[in-house]
């Protein structure tokens, strides 16, 4: 996930209850970046950037994921 925009979703397939790890950069500096799952925030952490923009963090998918591809997106706290 990446992007000076705030948003750029990825398509994640996996099955519920999987955990998935996620990077990214071009974020601005120690800031709260909200991670979405098809558009929400339920049960998605918010996490704080490092001093060069980078993210890295890990959630679970949903248990109530249907099968297929869902997106996941990362933007800034409070737009």
């Amino acid at each position: 996930i990446s992007g000076k925009s705030g948003v750029k979703p990825v398509s994640v397939g996996r099955p519920p209850a999987e955990t998935v790890d996620v990077t990214g950069t071009g974020y601005p500096a120690s800031s709260t970046i909200q991670l979405t799952w098809d558009g929400t925030i339920n049960g998605m952490p918010r996490v704080r950037t490092s001093e060069s923009g980078a993210i890295s963090a890990s959630f679970t998918v949903p248990v109530t994921a249907g099968a297929g591809t869902h997106k996941v997106a990362a933007g800034s706290w409070g737009r």
